[in-house]
């Protein structure tokens, strides 16, 4: 017996065309959908961020944008791929000494690790900290949002241990606890 599948449904719209959906056209599917949910909690997350950080007096502050390549047959968008890593989530410029700001945002309800972060993000926001600039990691978790400077979170995160909602309220730069 069919699978009843919503009127207007991904899958509803390939059995019209003739292609029994398996259990992988659900799973990627499911994926997909997980995909566009994940990219909607970090565009908002990453507007938090950016009224945070413009209200705490940091200059020029702009979301870092992913480069995408796209592929086009016969006028029709077939593929879209990211062009390659960025940089961070958000730059800005301090509002004390005018320096280089790099932010990586993470959402995570809990705890936050070093291995919440990809290689490429360690190693970008260590760079930002090495040339003289600021890395900053932006933790989006259940009380709000904490900046924490990247040397303090990377130390506190030493020996595997994950950094607690409790500990980035004390460690949050601008006013000693997560802003609202």
């Amino acid at each position: 017996m069919p699978r009843p599948w919503p009127v207007d449904s991904p899958l509803r719209r390939l059995a019209a065309c003739g292609h029994v959906p398996d259990a992988d056209d659900t799973a990627r599917l499911v994926r997909s959908a997980r995909g566009r949910a994940n990219a909607l909690r970090g565009a908002s997350a990453q507007g938090a961020v950016v009224l945070l950080m413009k209200t705490a007096g940091y200059k020029c502050v702009e979301p870092i944008e992913t480069g995408w390549k796209i592929t086009r047959r016969n006028g029709k968008v077939v593929d879209a791929k990211p062009r390659g890593k960025v940089a961070g989530d958000v730059s800005a410029v301090s509002p004390v000494g005018g320096l280089s700001v790099l932010v990586e945002i993470k959402q995570r309800p809990e705890s936050l690790s070093l291995s919440d972060f990809e290689p490429h993000q360690l190693e970008r926001l260590q760079s930002r900290d090495d040339a003289g600039g600021i890395g900053l990691v932006a933790w989006h978790h259940r009380e709000g949002i904490s900046l924490i400077r990247w040397d303090a979170f990377r130390h506190a995160c030493t020996h595997g241990h994950p950094l607690k909602v409790v500990d980035a309220l004390r460690m949050d730069p601008l006013t000693g606890r997560a802003a609202r």
